[in-house]
């Protein structure tokens, strides 16, 4: 399920960084089976609004930052 990540980033300095890498995926994933598995259709609605708050006013700018950046 996780080997992807080892090809991102397969030079022995970058350990730290799939550590990372695979703890976000393995969270990332946990957290949609629970979200499918468990969650009623009003916790679900909240839940989706709050992550779509969270991607428009704190990751985009520094996705746009980025991209401006690079």
């Amino acid at each position: 399920m996780f080997f992807w990540v080892s090809g991102v980033y397969f030079e022995p300095e970058f350990v730290e960084a799939r550590d990372i890498l695979t703890k976000v995926t393995a969270l990332t994933s946990i957290l949609d089976d629970i979200y499918d598995a468990y969650g009623t259709l009003e916790e679900l609605v909240l839940i989706t609004e709050a992550i779509q708050k969270y991607l428009i006013h704190i990751f985009f700018p520094y996705l746009l930052n980025l991209i401006n950046f690079v």
